[in-house]
């Protein structure tokens, strides 16, 4: 059975170095990897490749063990809305997404050295490394990464209010409204910002009503953030949205770039319903607040 988790090891891995093992000790580590023929003919090296929780390596004999590429978790594939598949990966505590192309043997090496990850050139080793590693995507659950929301705060990562949990959203995941609410409420509970934009959200219908009964001049008005990035602001935005159609409805969420004035036509047509916009600027790269009425709100 191949596994593609790390192996617990009793040995170290020098990067360009190797370890001895004795002959159990090959036996136990051989079933869990997997071999590959790199190169043609005389010049056909093979490789019995492992991953350790020293690294990955090179079952080289029945008594030796290589480095092949400093140590990384295979976290799982993810595919996106245009059924582009990548592999997660972490390393150093940090999650990288990879394209499947990048893992081809011809960019393997500049993937990996990019995010800090040393690789073995020598012999092909580098081949054998992307043959392996396109074996464990084939193998690996597909997780659902069309939809990515989470936000940082005091340098921790946080996907759908947990620190832990992969970064993918379960889009797909029933659940009675009495839970839904349960779970929106632990979510927004310790985020003042989301509280706020929902509140904001809400508020759109109630002035959509005083227009009606009070004859009030305006019927909506727009939600945007702005900000450092990776903070929130288009976690925010989504959930604004979420209370009157799917985040993903260009009629109440959108990245707008355009014109002064067909953002006041694009109000005028709302009724009730605000649009919240992400990253908003307009053609001139001034700001968007500048081009309609606004109001501040300190947070």
């Amino acid at each position: 059975m191949i596994e593609f988790t790390p192996i617990p090891v009793g040995f170290e891995l020098e990067r360009f170095g190797g370890a001895s093992i004795d002959l159990h000790e090959w036996m136990r580590l051989r079933k869990y990897a997997l071999e590959f023929m790199v190169g043609k003919g005389v010049n056909a090296t093979s490789f019995t490749v492992l991953h350790t929780e020293a690294g990955f390596a090179d079952l080289a004999s029945h008594t030796q063990v290589k480095w092949l590429a400093d140590h990384f978790e295979l976290l799982c594939v993810a595919a996106d809305e245009k059924h582009r598949h990548f592999l997660d990966i972490q390393y150093d505590g940090v999650i990288h997404r990879i394209p499947f192309e990048a893992l081809l043997p011809d960019k393997i090496c500049a993937t990996l050295f990019r995010i800090g990850v040393a690789v073995d050139r020598t012999f092909g080793a580098y081949e054998a490394m992307s043959m392996y590693l396109q074996a464990a995507v084939a193998a690996l659950p597909v997780e659902d990464a069309r939809q990515v929301l989470g936000w940082k705060d005091s340098n921790t990562l946080h996907w759908c209010g947990a620190a832990h949990s992969p970064p993918v959203l379960r889009a797909h995941l029933e659940m009675s409204p009495e839970d839904y609410l349960a779970e929106l409420n632990r979510l927004i509970l310790p985020m003042p910002s989301l509280q706020f934009v929902l509140c904001a959200a809400a508020a759109s219908t109630l002035l959509a009503y005083l227009t009606i009964t009070e004859k009030l001049p305006a019927d909506c008005f727009g939600v945007s953030l702005v900000g450092t990035s990776s903070t929130g602001k288009t976690t925010a935005l989504k959930l604004a949205a979420s209370l009157y159609s799917s985040p993903d409805d260009e009629n109440v969420f959108t990245a707008f770039y355009g014109t002064a004035n067909a953002l006041h036509s694009m109000l005028g047509k709302h009724h009730g319903v605000p649009i919240a916009y992400d990253e908003s600027t307009i053609h001139n790269a001034i700001s968007i607040s500048k081009a309609i009425p606004h109001k501040d709100c300190a947070t």
